[in-house]
């Protein structure tokens, strides 16, 4: 009987597989690292936007309030009477920081009255101070006859010679802790010039005469109505009748249409602008108005999809 001889299997295969194995570990590895990298740069991106949102709305805030702060104190500083000039610098010492002397020369015969105050400029100078540019409406009253001996009568009857004037001032806030105070002396500055642009007029293919009498009486009847009737009444003539336009319930009387120019877009949509007279049913003072509308035709009916100034 022969012997069997034994032949040695080749470890080739375990290397690979063993091979194979780490590389399949290694990979999940890096895979799971990067993923935990991931995530956490997620999170932190996230974690800034919040922050970013946070902090802007707490500015806001702030800017909200301290514009309010700066009119009010603007009131005050504007509003004079030469015969109470302690009670003046009470009103002030409330708004303002205790090392500022308001020393003012304020003649016996002066009073002026603030009605109104409007910032619209606010300008940061640092992380908790900045400047808020206000525009007041002042009454500046003539008192030069005027006398301790008059009698309120006659004091009542000479306040109502008056000039009204625009002032601005750029008045320094600071905030802290949601407070405000004035930091120093508010400064006047010259008023902000109007935009110099000039508007072009539209241009565009003019609708026939006999479209642009059809529509002009559907803006006559639309604005009788926009005057003085309800909101369902105007939805009668809006392109979706779903949406609840308010109008002038009669505070103000449409009195006539003066001009009206229309424009085809499409076959069914035209761009209107409209010149019309109301008359201010309190005073009776007849004003111009003027409107820019979207009109779109449908089913033969011309129905508003726009109406801006």
């Amino acid at each position: 009987m022969k012997d069997k001889v034994l032949k040695l299997k080749s470890t080739v295969p375990q290397k690979i597989g063993k091979i194979l194995l780490w590389t399949l570990v290694v990979f999940l590895l890096l895979r799971g690292i990067g993923s935990i990298f991931k995530q956490d740069e997620t999170v932190t991106a996230q974690t800034l936007i919040d922050s970013f949102e946070k902090d802007s709305e707490a500015k806001k805030t702030i800017e909200f309030q301290g514009k309010a702060f700066a009119e009010s104190f603007c009131l005050e500083y504007l509003t004079l009477n030469g015969r109470d000039t302690e009670g003046y610098l009470k009103r002030l010492v409330g708004y303002m920081q205790k090392d500022v002397d308001i020393n003012m020369n304020i003649l016996a015969d002066v009073r002026t009255e603030a009605f109104s105050a409007d910032g619209y400029k606010i300008t940061w100078t640092s992380d908790n101070t900045f400047t808020v540019d206000v525009r007041a409406r002042v009454k500046y009253f003539n008192v030069e006859s005027s006398s301790s001996d008059q009698s309120p009568a006659q004091q009542t009857e000479l306040m109502k010679d008056y000039q009204i004037k625009d002032v601005c001032l750029r008045i320094p806030v600071l905030e802290k802790a949601g407070h405000f105070q004035i930091t120093g002396y508010p400064a006047f500055i010259p008023s902000e010039d109007k935009a110099n642009v000039e508007t072009k007029p539209y241009s565009g293919k003019e609708a026939s005469e006999g479209t642009k009498e059809a529509i002009l009486s559907v803006m006559e009847s639309f604005f009788k109505i926009y005057y003085t009737g309800n909101p369902g009444e105007i939805s009668y003539y809006m392109l979706d009748s779903t949406k609840q336009l308010k109008g002038l319930e009669g505070r103000y009387e449409f009195v006539s249409l003066d001009d009206i120019t229309v424009y085809q877009n499409t076959e069914s949509s035209y761009y209107v602008i409209v010149k019309l007279s109301i008359k201010d049913s309190t005073n009776g003072v007849t004003v111009p108005q003027q409107y820019k509308i979207d009109l779109v035709r449908k089913e033969d009916k011309y129905y508003i999809d726009k109406m801006n100034v």
